[in-house]
């Protein structure tokens, strides 16, 4: 095998760090809540632009989403509003998301109440004819499926009828922010789901659970309406979330854990300095 001198060694590690900052996988839909142009602005840049009755809200000095990131770590972008979901208000936009095999969906999250019925985050699903995807949602203040009260599941079709709700292990509780990132595989029933959380008014570290579906078919792929703040088709959404809504974004693939949004990203600058002081070292052993 040949050996690569500490210089170029150095040299392909910085390149490979600088290839891992800018080869994301592809954002299909990217919600920043009025940090960009509108509420309803889709900053991926694939043309998604929501319909809305939720509220931009300015994210405030204190209480209920006060703890939202501001920069968002991952991406050093100010984050100032927000959406304030109640009632009936929720957002949607027709099927932005073609056939997947994988995805990986994120949010920050603040609920305001709990309900006898389910309130979803986000969702891909409709009761029509093979119109179940998925979703992700709070069971009620009695359980949901398998899930116990008020904890947050994912929701996923199964065919042209079926669905399966997947506890994730996360009981909410009020007025806290969280970010929330959940990983689904679709190729496997085993290992197949990862979630990733942030308690961000009672801790600093982001937590992290491997979960197994047991749902041995692919995503149901459909046409259905994908929602933020409630889910259905849209002539009958239902479940309509409670509270705070940020930062929503989907992705195509599973996102390694230093992609996501609430983690901060190295910067260039910070390999590059790395590269030089490699160089330096591999210098003065080269002249001794």
């Amino acid at each position: 095998m040949t050996q690569l001198p500490l210089s170029a060694v150095s040299a392909f590690v910085l390149f490979s760090g600088l290839a891992s900052i800018s080869a994301n996988a592809a954002t299909l839909v990217h919600y920043r809540m009025g940090d960009d142009t509108s509420l309803v602005t889709d900053s991926s840049g694939n043309g998604h632009s929501l319909s809305s009755t939720a509220t931009e809200t300015v994210i405030p000095a204190t209480g209920d989403g006060s703890a939202f990131s501001n920069p968002i770590p991952n991406t050093g972008d100010s984050n100032t509003s927000m959406a304030s979901f109640s009632g009936s208000q929720n957002m949607a936009v027709a099927d932005p998301f073609g056939s997947l095999t994988a995805f990986t969906a994120e949010a920050y999250i603040n609920l305001a109440g709990f309900k006898s019925g389910t309130q979803y985050v986000m969702s891909q699903w409709s009761t029509s004819t093979n119109g179940r995807s998925w979703g992700i949602g709070v069971a009620s203040s009695s359980g949901t499926g398998t899930a116990s009260a008020n904890e947050l599941y994912l929701l996923m079709g199964t065919g042209s009828s079926g669905s399966e709700v997947v506890p994730l292990g996360l009981t909410l509780t009020l007025d806290t922010d969280f970010y929330i990132a959940l990983t689904y595989d679709g190729t496997t029933g085993t290992n197949d789901i990862n979630l990733y959380y942030q308690d961000l008014i009672n801790s600093s570290s982001l937590m992290s659970s491997t979960i197994s579906s047991g749902i041995t078919t692919s995503i149901n792929n459909t046409s259905g309406v994908f929602r933020v703040g409630a889910y259905g088709a849209s002539n009958s959404a239902n479940s309509y979330w409670g509270g705070n809504i940020d930062e929503v974004r989907v992705s195509d693939t599973i996102l390694a854990q230093n992609d996501l949004l609430a983690v901060p990203e190295p910067s260039s600058f910070a390999l590059i300095s790395g590269l030089l002081a490699l160089l330096c070292v591999n210098r003065r052993h080269r002249r001794a």
